[in-house]
């Protein structure tokens, strides 16, 4: 499939009333849904896909911001013609670009699924509580020349630039949104990875204060990625989904 300027790979399987939509998280390709997908299939029409750079996806020339990953999802789904609306399922990363897709298309959107995808505040105060050193440690190398990025390392660079500018990306209001969040322990215990998790734990806990269209799960029993330590929670909490949707309509 060919969208802008690159070839984009991605998987369509299953049929139903509903669509779910699976965005993956910053390193990840389609494989990783690989199980949960194959399983959702059963009741549904899922599609995922390898952003540019990803998997057999090619490279777009086109900077790899949220607001153009967005603008490609949309694509996608048009040119296969998959009708809206959609539930979008985002992990991590992900769950920065399925906001912003609702922000842009919200008559696209019947529910959204996050699946430990951080707070739009996380990063600029896991900044403010940290180190210099530590925060530079954390960011990697500055790249010069970002023309010469692809795929993780273009998205990464532009990611960290959005979400520390002024830009937010808030949860919509007006559809049924479901976040999942892992606050297993971890083995690294230095301070910087636990000023990072008491953040994510307060901030994503404020998702519930801040928006009455949002529940919330909490598992100490997997870690940053649920839906392949617990698939069936995942699906569970999609069937659920479903199930909000249809009783609102």
């Amino acid at each position: 499939m060919s969208i802008r300027d690159y070839s984009l790979n991605y998987k369509d399987s299953g049929k139903g009333k509903h669509i779910i939509v699976l965005e993956a998280g910053l390193g990840m390709d389609s494989e990783t849904w690989t199980e949960l997908q194959t399983k959702l299939s059963e009741n549904y029409r899922v599609i995922s896909y390898d952003r540019s750079g990803y998997g057999t996806s090619g490279n777009s020339k086109t900077p790899r911001t949220i607001e153009n990953i967005t603008k490609d999802l949309k694509l996608l789904l048009d040119a296969i013609e998959a009708p809206a609306p959609y539930i979008l399922v985002g992990h991590s990363l992900g769950g920065y670009v399925v906001r912003h897709f609702a922000d842009l298309y919200p008559e696209k959107v019947s529910g959204m699924i996050m699946i430990d995808s951080y707070h739009e505040d996380f990063f600029k105060m896991l900044r403010d509580s940290v180190s210099e050193s530590d925060w530079k440690k954390y960011l990697g190398t500055a790249h010069v020349n970002k023309d010469t990025l692809h795929g993780f390392e273009s998205e990464r660079v532009e990611f960290m630039e959005t979400v520390l500018s002024n830009e937010t990306f808030k949860i919509p209001t007006k559809i049924p949104v479901h976040i999942l969040t892992s606050l297993e322990p971890p083995e690294d215990t230095s301070r910087f990875v636990r000023i990072s998790l008491n953040l994510h734990e307060q901030l994503s806990l404020s998702f519930l204060t801040e928006n009455n269209n949002v529940n919330q799960t909490i598992t100490k029993s997997s870690g940053h990625l649920i839906y392949l330590d617990e698939p069936e929670f995942v699906i569970s909490t999609i069937n659920n989904m479903v199930k909000r949707i249809e009783n609102k309509n």
